[in-house]
């Protein structure tokens, strides 16, 4: 090798190294401004940062992220389409159109409880598989989790409204609850899910059309599943295009929580003895398992137990469902649960709020209780 092709290899690998050094990976992805032009460029503010660590991504900050587009099916956002995981800090509001399409590799995902939308194409064609959006979102938007095929499951939040067009089409979903705060669902929706086997519509929301086309598999193809969707009423069912194969069941839910499948005149299903068959939750309904039967009484009561067990476990006062369920049935032996820094004499007096009156042994805990009401307590000696 003569010298200059040395010299000129040399330079070839120096150039590589310093543009791989000065790889950004870091930067602004706040509320966005400016029309996209050259003369007046897209400009991303400074209230959200994104930083890049190989292939995790953090998005941390306060308030809107900025939207992104999508060319040549992927996403114009400078971290581009190779993260494997995103974590979105607390203190982020909304997730930007098209931040993360075409995300074909991302399979981690983080969601802060301060997240209250999530815009656009966000997460369409990503390879995520198991999803759980914090309660704090609202709404979802038009074609959010378009053709991410690989998404078998998902809890929505309970204080979703409003879920956007084509939001879900052609995914790998198997089994969805949508929570009773729902009040709108967008054209094609739930569309063209072939893996679908059974949909629980919580509350009545507007439906739009061809929500549930095309779901499941028709008869006479490979793999033929019939989708049953469950629907408290009828009509907002029926009245929106489902595919042939896609029953419409209906069911009722009561105040205790508890579910029951109803004929077409409305009543709860018996069983062979002529007792009320009802569920503790929506998949028990959806599987037909773990029903209560002999009466409602029995049902309330494990409905009770269990929604008992849930407080306990949010409340940290165990850390276990073991231990949660050891601590309920010393409970029934007559002991006190203690949840909050509040004692309760019972289940039933869990559930409604009803604490135990604190009996006071010292002058600081009786100042403690008066202290709120602008007293105090004071001992005089004689």
């Amino acid at each position: 090798m003569n010298k200059k092709c040395l010299i000129s290899m040399l330079v070839v690998i120096m150039f590589f190294n310093l543009t791989n050094a000065m790889a950004v990976t870091s930067g602004n992805c706040g509320t966005r401004s400016g029309s996209g032009t050259n003369e007046d460029p897209y400009v991303w503010a400074d209230n959200c940062q994104w930083t890049l660590d190989g292939t995790n991504l953090i998005i941390s900050g306060e308030g809107i992220m900025g939207d992104f587009e999508q060319q040549n099916g992927k996403t114009t956002a400078p971290w581009g389409s190779e993260v494997t995981s995103v974590t979105i800090s607390n203190g982020i509001t909304s997730i930007g159109n098209s931040a993360f399409a075409k995300c074909e590799n991302l399979t981690t995902l983080n969601l802060p409880n301060s997240l209250k939308s999530i815009g656009k194409s966000v997460f369409s064609s990503t390879g995520l598989t198991d999803i759980s959006l914090p309660d704090s979102v609202l709404s979802i938007g038009n074609g959010a989790f378009y053709g991410a095929s690989s998404l078998e499951n998902i809890n929505f939040s309970s204080a979703l409204t409003n879920i956007g067009r084509l939001a879900f089409d052609t995914t790998g979903l198997k089994n969805i609850v949508i929570p009773d705060g729902v009040t709108s669902i967008g054209w094609a929706a739930f569309a063209n899910n072939e893996d679908l086997i059974s949909v629980v519509i919580e509350g009545n929301p507007e439906l739009d059309e061809k929500v549930f086309e095309g779901i499941g598999r028709t008869v006479g193809t490979e793999n033929y599943n019939p989708v049953n969707i469950y629907c408290l009423s009828r009509d907002v069912c029926e009245s929106r295009g489902q595919r042939e194969n896609a029953n419409v069941i209906t069911y009722t839910k009561d105040k205790s929580g508890l579910f029951a499948l109803t004929d077409e005149n409305g009543d709860i299903l018996e069983d062979t003895n002529g007792n009320p068959i009802y569920y503790l939750s929506a998949n028990d309904m959806t599987t037909q398992s773990n029903a209560c039967l002999g009466g409602y009484q029995t049902c309330a009561e494990q409905a009770l137990h269990n929604k008992a067990l849930a407080l306990l476990e949010k409340g940290r006062v165990c850390q276990t469902l073991d231990t949660c369920q050891a601590l309920v049935n010393t409970d029934y032996n007559g002991d006190v649960i203690k949840l909050g820094g509040k004692d309760y004499a019972s289940l039933s007096d869990l559930l409604k709020g009803n604490s135990m009156p604190k009996r006071i042994y010292t002058i600081e805990e009786a100042n403690a209780v008066a202290k709120p009401t602008g007293n105090t307590i004071r001992i005089k000696y004689r």
